[in-house]
């Protein structure tokens, strides 16, 4: 809600210091209401300022909005007006120009600031006259209205008489001589008469002749060249503290100006610019978690004009000037003119402040009051980011986010919320100034049969209230980017600031697959004899016949893990990758034992391609072998070892003990031995032998020493008994062991 003021009081008390809306006088508090606040702005063509806190005073101000007050120092020089003798001069007044100070408000007594927002106030100094007065013409301006004659005692800013008489007096002194004083420019000198003497931030008088001395301006204020007038001084744009007491915290002072006043003519010297948003004169100042920011000091059309302190101008004069800064920052005056100037005062506080254009030495702040980084705050502009009142908010990267601990002068204690009521602190450590950043998280989700990922610009996931993020989304091969849903819309990248939570989604469906193939080649050798340590060798090759990268791994069959080599190179390992058209090949060994005979023997693998997106390939490959005993045919004369191996097999046969058959040269029916009673591991092999053919009727082994059938092998140790021929000839069959003989014996073989 914004209350327009368009009357102003113009008495006593405000003449001295220009016209103003209120004057407090007691204890006076306006609290706006947290949600939108209240703006009080002068509108209309007057000049007046909003507020002026006389000593008695004790105005405190919450969740408000100052706005558009003026401060104008009154004008030297006026229309022309006749002198005492009716005379007209060309060139009317000759007053120097008054000074403007404290747009918003004026303050003598204690003024207590919160949550608040001043901007767009401004201090103008007045302009210098040109010439002398003549008669009861006007002499020099007065603070706040332009001048007039009459003089009256003053002190060092001015009193109720505005402007001196038409012959120049001084405007700081109690007993004038050659006319009145100067309530703040000095008065126009008649003739040969001086021009008088500025008060405090009034402009010199002027006088009609060359003869006359120049008038020097007070302190701010232009000195005059002769008939010329200096311009008054512009001081404290917002606030002017004149021995008072100011505290501000959680506030913002944005776009306020002091302006000095030009000379007539631009030939004097010009009003100076000074303290564009806080002008202190031997008064007590201290800012908390305030930003002061984009204020300006400018000065009028003249001769040596200066501008300084664009935030804030320290002056001790006659007593104590004595600011204090905490967790504050003073940045972005125009021009890139000193944010803060100390002339004579003294300034305290804590390190944590940012001070951009910081006056050299002793004229500004010392370098322990700064944050180690001070420089740019990177502020945004004066804006509604919500609460009461406008304010500046911290853009990512600022060097006042997150500077002071928790607990540390005020932060999360005595000042629990930034101006805008958002809680302190948003983590460990507060920022610094009027704004509390705000940090917010944006949630990335993925959806959809396809894959891909979201990329972040900047990257994260949590980040400071305002901050522009732009997300890509990246479809994996075989995949394609469907869209976004969520805080983010369309096809394309997605760009949005994170100014509360975000959640986005990004949906991938299933692309065109590019062919995935895989063949599995195997072989499987044998000797032509199973004896002994025979080894049979299996061998496979497997190529990747797709069109994209597999990654090949086999499940290892019943001879353990498998290891491939790629034929293209790299490392022999149980999962490898191929290129389309590349292969990778493994043996496997394996020495048979009596128990897989006679049965052929199978081996069976599966091998796996995974490539990067798709479906998993697979291919199935078994080879297998026969399992024949075959024996080379061998001789066997009287009391030679039997050289043959004789392989048996239980499961052949009934589940009972196996019979051993040795078939000897032509004869058909071969050599039966029987009776055999095993021994650890062959001793004690006893057999009667048989010839149907009738060549040798009986005969036996070595029945002690076991020698001459050391050799023989079994199968399975145990204790065997005879069937019948019929039953072994079906062994035989399978096994085919043969023993052949070229000798003829007529005596038993053993005897």
């Amino acid at each position: 809600q914004t209350i327009e003021l368009t009357l102003f009081d113009t008495g006593l008390d405000s003449d001295e210091f220009g016209p103003t809306a209120f004057d407090v006088t007691s204890d006076i508090t306006i609290i706006g209401p947290t949600s939108n606040g209240i703006t009080l702005a002068r509108s209309g063509s007057s000049n007046f300022r909003l507020f002026h806190v006389m000593s008695t005073g004790n105005l405190t101000l919450r969740n408000i909005t100052l706005r558009n007050g003026v401060a104008a120092g009154g004008s030297g020089w006026s229309s022309q007006l006749p002198d005492q003798y009716g005379n007209i001069y060309e060139g009317g007044a000759g007053g120097g120009g008054a000074a403007g100070m404290g747009g918003a408000i004026f303050n003598e007594g204690s003024l207590t600031i919160e949550n608040s927002t001043l901007s767009s106030n401004r201090a103008i100094g007045g302009v210098g006259g040109f010439g002398g007065a003549g008669g009861e013409g006007n002499g020099g301006g007065g603070v706040g209205q332009d001048g007039f004659s009459g003089w009256l005692p003053s002190d060092i800013i001015g009193n109720p008489g505005q402007g001196g008489g038409p012959n120049g007096g001084t405007g700081n002194i109690d007993t004038p001589t050659d006319g009145g004083n100067g309530g703040g420019g000095g008065g126009s000198g008649s003739f040969s008469a001086n021009g008088g003497n500025g008060g405090f931030g009034g402009g010199g008088g002027g006088n009609r002749a060359a003869s006359g001395a120049t008038g020097l301006g007070g302190f701010g204020g232009g000195n005059s060249d002769r008939s010329a007038a200096g311009g008054g001084a512009g001081m404290g744009g917002a606030i002017f503290n004149r021995g008072g007491t100011v505290a501000i915290t959680n506030s913002t002072l944005s776009q306020n100006s002091a302006q000095g006043g030009s000379a007539f003519g631009g030939v004097a010297g010009a009003g100076h610019g000074l303290g564009g948003a806080l002008f202190n004169l031997d008064g007590t100042v201290t800012l908390q978690f305030s930003t002061l920011s984009d204020n300006d000091v400018t000065t009028g059309f003249g001769n040596a004009p200066r501008v300084d302190g664009g935030a804030i101008f320290n002056k001790q004069l006659n007593g104590a000037a004595i600011l204090t800064l905490d967790n504050t920052i003073l940045a972005n005056t125009a021009n890139d003119q000193t944010d803060l100037y100390n002339d004579g005062g003294s300034i305290t506080g804590s390190q944590s402040n940012i001070i951009e254009t910081n006056a050299a030495g002793a004229n500004g702040a010392a370098a322990e009051l700064l944050i180690a980084n001070n420089g740019d705050p990177k502020l945004g502009t004066l804006a509604d980011n919500g609460g009461p009142t406008y304010t500046h908010a911290l853009l990512t990267g600022s060097p006042a986010l997150d500077v002071t601990a928790n607990g540390s002068y005020g932060c999360g204690t005595t000042i629990a919320t930034d101006q805008r009521g958002i809680v302190r602190p948003r983590g460990t450590s507060c920022d610094i100034g009027a704004f509390e950043l705000a940090h917010f998280t944006l949630t990335v989700a993925l959806a959809g049969m396809g894959s891909g990922g979201v990329s972040l610009d900047p990257p994260g996931g949590t980040y400071a209230s305002g901050t522009v993020v732009t997300a890509m989304a990246t479809a994996d091969t075989g995949s394609t980017f469907s869209g976004w849903s969520g805080d983010c819309t369309g096809m394309g990248s997605c760009v949005l600031t994170v100014d509360s939570d975000k959640n986005i989604t990004a949906t991938f469906a299933l692309g065109v697959q590019p062919a995935a193939g895989l063949a599995v080649s195997k072989h499987a050798s044998v000797a032509e004899a199973i004896v002994d340590e025979t080894v049979i060798t299996y061998s496979y090759q497997v190529t990747n016949t797709g069109e994209v990268s597999l990654t090949i791994q086999a499940l290892d069959d019943w001879l353990g893990a498998i290891i491939w080599t790629p034929q293209a190179g790299g490392a022999a390992a149980p999962v490898v990758s191929l290129a389309p058209g590349q292969v990778a090949v493994a043996t496997r060994t394996y020495t048979p034992q009596m128990s897989d005979l006679p049965a052929p023997l199978a081996n069976t693998v599966l091998v796996t391609g995974t490539p990067a997106a798709g479906n998993v390939v697979t291919a199935t490959a078994s080879t297998e072998v026969d399992l024949l005993v075959r024996s080379q045919a061998q001789t066997m004369c009287y009391g030679d070892d039997i050289e043959a191996i004789i392989s048996v097999q239980p499961a052949a046969m009934d589940a009972g003990p196996v019979d051993l058959v040795v078939i000897s040269g032509p004869a058909p029916q071969g050599l039966l031995l029987r009776g055999v009673t095993a021994c650890a591991p062959y001793t004690g092999l006893r057999s009667m032998v048989e010839l149907t053919n009738g060549l040798v009727t009986e005969g036996c082994l070595d029945q002690t020493a076991c020698n001459p059938v050391r050799r023989l092998f079994f199968g399975y140790e145990g204790d065997y008994t005879i069937v019948t021929v019929q039953e072994v000839q079906t062994v035989l069959d399978l096994f085919l062991p043969v023993v052949h003989s070229t000798c003829q014996y007529e005596a038993p073989i053993c005897g």
